[in-house]
């Protein structure tokens, strides 16, 4: 068994088992929606791609979530990289 700190509570240690995997980094919100062309088109976006947001995509956010469903991923780095 190994002692770590977790955040928790301040300075709570949880007990965790040998084997485990910890990763750290900054996480991040993913926003996945089955979207028409045609909205892809008027923000000058691609398919099956990922972007780093500027201020011309500020309104898709809005917009996607009024108009078609959207799914919450967590997401980032870290998170994509020891998801299970």
């Amino acid at each position: 068994m190994v002692k770590v700190k977790t955040f928790d509570g301040p300075g709570a240690p949880q007990t965790l088992e040998e084997g485990c995997i910890l990763g750290m980094g900054n996480p991040l919100l993913d926003i996945s929606a089955h979207v028409p062309q045609e909205f892809l088109d008027k923000y000058e976006l691609k398919t099956n791609n990922a972007i780093l947001a500027e201020a011309k995509h500020e309104p898709l956010y809005e917009e996607m979530v009024k108009s078609f469903e959207v799914d919450y991923v967590a997401g980032g780095a870290t998170q994509n990289s020891i998801r299970i």
